[in-house]
């Protein structure tokens, strides 16, 4: 019963300020940048692991915050014997949207190689994010065609360095 006073002199101070002022302009725009690495597996026709780096710039606001990360894994398809690497931008807009990204691919048998653009889409919600993604890649050839095109990731990030940033915000 002793939270219900508190809460009303809360509110009560709190509509007395934005009476006067704004709120958006007491409360400063804060962003964070976050490097880290990206351990995880993949599943289509193969089965595989994933290993990389991870950069992400992420808005930190109750309303529509905004993440963009830049991305580069190494991927193993154990049983197709098939060594990859990916590289490539992700954006999610919101708190528990979709993430939409698109990667450049190069996979190699350690025979022959392929070039390949991959679009994905995901969810990410704490240090997960599940990713499937499509291999648009050059005509396929007898000699190389052991690789996932359709496929689920599930990775985890593993954030190593941030660095907060704090700007107050202009006035009109």
């Amino acid at each position: 019963m002793k939270k219900f006073p508190s809460l009303l002199v809360f509110l009560f101070l709190f509509q007395t300020i934005s009476a006067h002022k704004p709120f958006n302009s007491i409360i400063p725009e804060i962003s964070v940048k976050k490097t880290g690495l990206l351990i995880g597996i993949q599943k289509g026709t193969y089965f595989g692991i994933e290993l990389g780096m991870e950069r992400q710039w992420k808005e930190i606001k109750l309303k529509n915050p905004k993440t963009f990360a830049i991305a580069a894994t190494g991927e193993y398809l154990f049983e197709a014997n098939t060594i990859g690497f990916k590289a490539g931008p992700w954006v999610k807009y919101g708190r528990l949207d979709f993430t939409y990204g698109i990667n450049a691919t190069m996979l190699s048998n350690f025979t022959h190689y392929k070039m390949a653009i991959s679009p994905a889409i995901g969810f990410k919600i704490i240090g997960f994010h599940i990713l499937a993604s499509y291999n648009i890649s050059t005509p396929p050839t007898a000699s190389f065609d052991t690789y996932n095109r359709l496929h689920l990731s599930v990775r985890y990030y593993i954030s190593k360095d941030r660095e907060f940033k704090f700007e107050k915000k202009k006035k009109d």
